[in-house]
């Protein structure tokens, strides 16, 4: 179902949002990185985070299985982009510096087999960054049924005290952990809250398309996305 998707409001909802959202980001924990080497990107969609890192000093590749969005990142970033998932990426395609997975880590059939196969692709020492929900934030613990990230695809859910756990199995110390912040546009917010049926929504991004405002950025952070900066540590 990945492999076919195609996102029509992208470029005209998204792309400037994501931007911003991943140069914050990056930012934010960019102290816990090393300042240059090769980055791998899963989950790259259409290219965005690859080209920010990519700004920021680091020599990039991506996975995404997503059949359009992989061919439009390979557009936007120039560099090299698989179709597919970790498991396609070849075999010398290791001693990455740092690996990346943003809003991935939910949505993955097999999290601790995943973290194994990423420890094996990383150098030394070398660093992971995923970003997740924490489900005993204040946000979901008030919003319950109606928190609005429990969907069909996200098949697993986390807090940090099971996903340390896990990340300690697979070969990883936690070194970092800070709130993840989404950016969004006025005329993307009234289109989601349109489609959510609340009322008056669909009239005011009806009107921001008009007005110079539709393409302000809101940052949306209620602490229940968090984003974790790990290094790869000798197993036991």
């Amino acid at each position: 179902m990945y492999s076919d998707v195609i996102d029509e409001n992208f470029y005209s909802y998204l792309l400037h949002a994501r931007e911003r959202t991943y140069s914050y980001n990056l930012k934010k924990i960019k102290s816990f990185l090393p300042p240059s080497g090769k980055l791998l990107d899963i989950g790259a969609y259409c290219g965005v985070f690859m080209r920010t890192a990519k700004e920021m000093g680091y020599e990039v590749i991506g996975i995404e299985p997503s059949k359009w969005a992989s061919n439009e990142a390979r557009k936007n970033t120039g560099d090299e982009v698989i179709c597919g998932t970790l498991k396609d990426l070849r075999e010398d395609a290791n001693n990455f510096d740092v690996i990346t997975m943003w809003d991935v880590f939910e949505h993955l059939s097999d999290p601790v087999g995943e973290l194994k196969d990423i420890w094996l692709r990383l150098k030394p020492h070398g660093v992971l960054v995923l970003s997740t929900m924490n489900m005993v934030n204040w946000f979901p613990k008030i919003m319950k049924e109606a928190y609005p990230w429990i969907l069909d695809k996200h098949l697993f859910y986390f807090n940090p005290k099971t996903l340390t756990s896990m990340l300690n199995k697979s070969g990883f110390e936690l070194v970092c952990q800070k709130s993840y912040r989404h950016y969004i546009s006025i005329e993307y917010l009234m289109y989601k809250l349109s489609s959510l049926g609340i009322p008056g929504a669909s009239l005011i991004e009806k009107l921001s398309k008009k007005s110079f405002i539709s393409k302000w950025l809101v940052p949306v952070d209620f602490g229940d996305m968090e984003t974790y900066v790990c290094k790869k540590i000798d197993k036991a």
